[in-house]
């Protein structure tokens, strides 16, 4: 089974290339923009891809063993808690993809774990479900927050990419009506779905929910009446002068393509 857990790896990795590669991305960092971050580039991303690809092989593993799916939630958790400290180290301190560790190590682990039980891509996203459900429950006992995500639960309740996962990741089922492994230019529109919908909590920490609630109406509103490379940038600027990024969407965008990735490359699972 090594070939599967490279394959996951050459899918990982083309999916956040794809993501980083997003042009507009209204805000988050690409080659061709720091977006709304003054404190990393398009290099920071690649360095912190490199240790993300290293344990996405590590939950491939995880996944392909004998049992029930959630029995594998603890030891998941500690290979996370391991990426994001090696994260930080290459990358300084500076937080790149921690929501993506969770997103892309959930949908790794579940995709290897339905692999090993010889199961339809039908229950793939249950799988997930099933994966990080006592995620959630934490989150319900919660007195305290420790990271933005839970002062924001707290505040809001707003559970973010959790609740999303623990629901078998709805938007990216949703998103794949979207992208188009291809067309180049589904990449803009997936990520302009995305943040539509998505209750980005990215976005909530940097401008509250009041801008959260105005960057899903300008999205919806793009959706509606279509729209054109210049009507596109004019945005990504304005979301650039008001410090908004959506890194909430990014993971689901970067979700999404794995998702297609695995779903339109991989023949061991029935479709």
């Amino acid at each position: 089974m090594e070939n599967l857990f490279l394959e996951m790896i050459e899918y990982t990795n083309q999916a956040m290339m794809y993501e980083l590669f997003t042009d507009p991305s209204f805000g988050l960092v690409s080659p061709y923009t720091k977006g709304s971050h003054k404190d990393m580039d398009h290099f920071t991303f690649i360095d912190s891809i490199s240790v993300l690809n290293k344990y996405m092989y590590k939950f491939a593993k995880l996944g392909y063993v004998s049992g029930s799916i959630s029995s594998l939630y603890n030891e998941a958790v500690k290979l996370g808690i391991l990426c994001e400290k090696e994260m930080f180290d290459k990358t300084k301190g500076i937080n790149t993809h921690k929501g993506l560790i969770f997103v892309l190590g959930t949908l790794v682990c579940s995709y290897t774990k339905l692999i090993y039980d010889h199961q339809n891509f039908k229950n793939f996203f249950n799988y997930c479900s099933q994966l990080i459900s006592k995620k959630q429950y934490e989150l319900d006992s919660l007195k305290v927050g420790n990271t933005n995500g839970e002062k924001i639960y707290l505040k809001y309740k707003i559970a973010g990419v959790r609740k999303e996962a623990y629901l078998g990741f709805p938007l990216i089922q949703r998103a794949l009506g979207y992208f188009d492994l291809n067309d180049q230019t589904s990449l803009v529109k997936t990520l302009v779905f995305l943040m539509s919908e998505c209750d980005d909590t990215t976005i909530i920490n940097r401008v509250g929910m009041d801008g959260l609630e105005y960057v899903k109406e300008q999205m919806k509103e793009l959706l509606n009446k279509g729209f054109d490379i210049k009507a596109l940038k004019i945005i990504e600027s304005e979301f650039i002068n008001r410090g908004i990024s959506p890194g909430g969407s990014a993971d689901l965008l970067c979700g999404t393509i794995f998702v297609s990735l695995i779903k339109n490359n991989d023949r061991r699972v029935r479709k």
